[in-house]
């Protein structure tokens, strides 16, 4: 009753709000499952040198010293708000750079 009276005196563009505002015929959504996301870190010391060189164009220590050598803070967090380490950091950037890929 309450729905149609303020339906009744909102223009026909409110109504629509007005309905809303009231809970009038307003069934409950079914919630959306979210996808579950593995907690993989990244370890650059299990890692092959081969598979470092083929993804970073750099072995593991090389990496590592490079890391070092750029006075590279502990932990990176970029403007993802994400904490990466640093040797982590350090090879997406390098990954990013490594073009043309070595397949």
């Amino acid at each position: 009753m309450n729905t149609l009276m303020v339906a009744a005196l909102c223009s026909s563009a409110d109504a629509g709000v007005a309905q809303l505002l009231l809970g009038a015929d307003v069934e409950p959504r079914e919630r959306q499952e979210r996808p579950i996301i593995p907690a993989i870190r990244f370890v650059l010391s299990d890692m092959a040198d081969a598979n470092c060189i083929k993804g970073f164009i750099f072995d593991r220590t090389v990496i590592l010293q490079l890391a070092e050598l750029f006075a590279l803070p502990e932990y990176v967090i970029p403007a993802r708000r994400d904490k990466l380490h640093r040797s982590e950091a350090l090879c997406i950037l390098l990954y990013r750079t490594s073009y043309p890929r070595r397949n």
